[in-house]
C-alpha cells in the first residue's frame, strides 16, 4: 500500500543521550536547535532552554517523551552519494545554477503532499493527454507517496491541463504568463503544493510531436516545482539543455523517487538541507549507523 505524505518534519538525530538527574529518563531523543525550531517555531520558553545540551561545540535539545509515537513515524536516513546530491541540489535549490546567494536561501525544496487529481479540458488534443496519461500512471507505480490519479470534474481536482489554440482562448489560472508556449503555475502554502495549472498553447508551435515532449517536460518538473541542470545530459527531462528530443531517463525517476522519499529532511532551505546530510553522515562515522527521520502525519 502506498502512503501518503502529508507533512514532513524532520529529525537530524534520534540518538539517546545519557541525563545526570534522577528525576528523568536515562535515556532520551535529541535533535539539533535548526531542527527543534522547525519542529515547534521559535518561542523557546524558560522551561524550554532548560532541555538545551551543548555537545561538542553544537546545541542539542531534548525532544518530548511521546515524539515518535504518537505524532508520525520515524524512518531511516537515506544515503546517496556526492555526485548525485549535487545533482538534486542544483535541481531543487539552484545551488550552481543561481548565482545571487540571498536569492538561495529564499529556494526552498516543495513537493506534493496530498493526491494529484488531474483534470483535462475539452479542448486538449488527445496526444497530449495521452503522454501525460502514460507517465502519470508509471509515475504513481514507481515513486512512493506520490499518488496521481483523474478526475472528470473541475472542482474535484487540484491539477488542470488545458490548450490554447484559435477556438480557446480561457486561462485556468490568472497568474499564466501571456503569450507563454508550454508552461505551467503551481500553488503551494509552506512549500507543499496544492494545485497546479499547465498550460500548452499551440498557437505558439504547431508540430505536436515537438509539443508533447515539451508538454512531459513541464508536467515532470511541475511534480516538484524542479529546476533543470547542467549536471545532466542533454537528453534528461530535468537537464538544462533547449531540447525537444527529451526523454524521462532513469536518472530523472531516481530523482524523483529520492524526492518523495522518506529517508530524507522535507520541505527545507540549501542549508538545513545539507546540515541534515552532514550531521548524518558525521553520526554514521561516529556510530556505525545513520540517524532517522521523523515524519509526521
Amino acid at each position: 500500500m502506498k502512503k501518503t505524505i502529508t507533512i514532513f518534519l524532520f529529525l537530524l538525530s534520534t540518538t539517546a543521550f545519557t541525563q545526570k538527574v534522577n528525576d528523568t529518563p536515562k535515556t532520551s531523543k535529541a535533535t539539533s536547535l535548526k531542527a527543534y525550531k522547525m519542529l515547534y517555531g521559535d518561542n523557546f520558553t524558560k522551561k524550554d532552554s532548560l532541555n538545551f545540551i551543548i555537545r561538542e561545540n553544537d546545541t542539542l535539545v531534548l525532544l518530548p517523551k511521546d515524539y515518535g509515537t504518537t505524532e508520525g513515524i520515524t524512518v531511516h536516513y537515506e544515503p546517496k552519494d556526492s555526485s548525485f546530491l549535487e545533482i538534486y541540489k542544483d535541481i531543487v535549490y539552484k545551488k550552481y545554477s543561481l548565482k545571487n546567494s540571498a536569492k538561495k536561501k529564499e529556494a526552498y525544496m516543495r513537493l506534493w503532499s496530498k493526491p494529484i487529481k488531474i483534470f483535462f479540458a475539452k479542448s486538449l488534443d488527445k496526444k497530449y493527454k495521452a503522454i501525460i496519461t502514460k507517465l502519470a500512471l508509471g509515475i504513481t507505480k514507481e515513486v512512493d507517496s506520490l499518488d496521481i490519479s483523474f478526475v472528470s470534474n473541475l472542482e474535484e481536482s487540484n491539477y488542470v491541463v488545458y490548450q490554447i489554440d484559435e477556438n480557446h482562448s480561457y486561462k485556468y489560472s490568472k497568474n499564466m504568463r501571456k503569450n507563454q508556449y508550454i508552461t505551467y503555475y503551481s500553488y503551494w502554502n509552506k512549500n507543499k503544493i496544492y494545485d497546479t495549472k499547465l498550460e500548452i498553447n499551440v498557437l505558439k508551435y504547431r508540430n505536436k510531436k515537438v509539443n508533447a515532449n515539451y508538454v512531459m517536460q513541464n508536467f515532470i518538473r511541475s511534480l516538484g516545482h524542479f529546476n533543470t541542470t547542467s549536471k545532466l545530459p542533454c537528453g534528461n527531462i530535468l537537464s538544462d539543455c533547449n531540447s525537444g528530443k527529451k526523454y524521462f531517463t532513469k536518472k530523472d525517476l531516481e530523482i524523483l523517487k529520492y524526492h518523495y522519499s522518506y529517508g530524507i529532511c522535507k520541505f527545507t532551505n540549501l542549508e538545513v538541507f545539507e546540515d541534515a546530510h552532514y550531521r548524518a553522515k558525521e553520526h554514521f562515522l561516529k556510530t556505525g549507523q545513520y540517524p532517522n527521520f521523523m515524519h509526521k502525519h
